[in-house]
Formats: structure tokens, sequence, C-alpha cells
């Protein structure tokens, strides 16, 4: 295992100066972060995919509140593991470790709660998308 500082990133990109910004100016910093995010992380989003159908096989079928809160935060600590594997090898990724601790207790208080949630929340079906039927 060789040591290799943890690789952290900031989300929050400054301006560049205090001046006036264009967009131009915006795309090119965030293409520079994508770059040097995709050089520490890999380009995850491409397995992402993968990685989903695999673990849900038979596909995935959301309907309440509850469901997609879930499932945003399932679909994070996916990210999170991908991440920490992409440096497996250099002694993991200690942020994204932490991160998917934090978004697994998360997902543990939504979890023991949804027995008291899910008696109030209303099933969605198809047709109560489709608006009232005359």
């Amino acid at each position: 295992m060789m040591d290799k500082p943890q690789t952290t990133y900031d989300n929050n990109v400054p301006p560049v100066s205090n001046e006036k910004v264009n967009a131009g100016d915006v795309l090119k910093r965030l293409s520079e972060l994508f770059h040097t995010k995709n050089t520490g992380y890999g380009p995850t989003y491409l397995s992402k995919g993968k990685i989903m159908k695999a673990l849900f096989p038979h596909g995935l079928h959301l309907e309440t509140e509850n469901d997609f809160s879930r499932f945003a935060i399932f679909d994070t600590v996916v990210m999170k593991l991908q991440r920490y594997a992409q440096q497996f090898l250099d002694g993991g990724h200690l942020d994204s470790s932490h991160d998917a601790i934090i978004y697994l207790a998360m997902m543990v208080e939504i979890d023991e709660n949804r027995n008291i949630t899910q008696t109030s929340e209303r099933r969605i079906s198809p047709d109560t998308l489709s608006g009232p039927t005359k």
C-alpha cells in the first residue's frame, strides 16, 4: 500500500477574482474541476448504470416520498463506495468513507421512522399522475 495523500475537492469553486464573470468563465472553471475530479475519482458516472442494474436486476419501482428519499441516499452511498473503490489500492478515500457513514445514518433514520410515516403517505398510482378523469 502506497502512502498517498487523500484527495479532497472543494465543490464551491470560488470566482477567479472579484471582477464580473461571464458564463464562459464559469464553464472553464467547472471544466477544470471536472477534469481534476475525474483524475482523482475516475469516471464513475460511466459505470453507475451497470452497478445499479446489478443491485436491482429486476428494476426498481419507487412510489412514495419515503421511497424516493431512501433511494436518493442509497444512490449517493453507491457513488461514495465507487470513489472509495477507485482508490482502494492506495488506501481508500477517507472523505468518501466518512460521507458514506453519514448518509447511511440518514438512511437508518428514515428506515426506523418508516412505520410512523408510511401510514400517512399516499401511494401514487398512474391514474393519479394523469389527472382527474371525466
